[in-house]
């Protein structure tokens, strides 16, 4: 139910780094099969690098497509 495109995004809180991974629906899939995709990506995610995030589902296209390579991380912490 998940795209492939996606940007995992770093930012300050407090004392705390905070991990946002935004992450695309798959064009045509229902809105409960993306949701419960983005809360097992959550999970796979803790549990493979032991990290929590926020993921959040995009609508198809909200995610900015690269020109060049890709550029999946950024860093909003300053």
């Amino acid at each position: 139910a998940l795209s492939p495109h996606y940007v995992c995004e770093l930012r300050k809180q407090g004392p705390m780094d905070m991990l946002t991974v935004r992450v695309e629906a798959k064009e045509g899939a229902d809105e409960a099969a993306f949701r419960q995709a983005g809360a097992d990506l959550g999970r796979h995610i803790k549990t493979y690098i032991g990290v929590s995030c926020t993921v959040q589902v995009e609508p198809t296209g909200a995610v900015e497509r690269s020109m060049g390579k890709a550029r999946r991380v950024v860093d909003l912490r300053k």
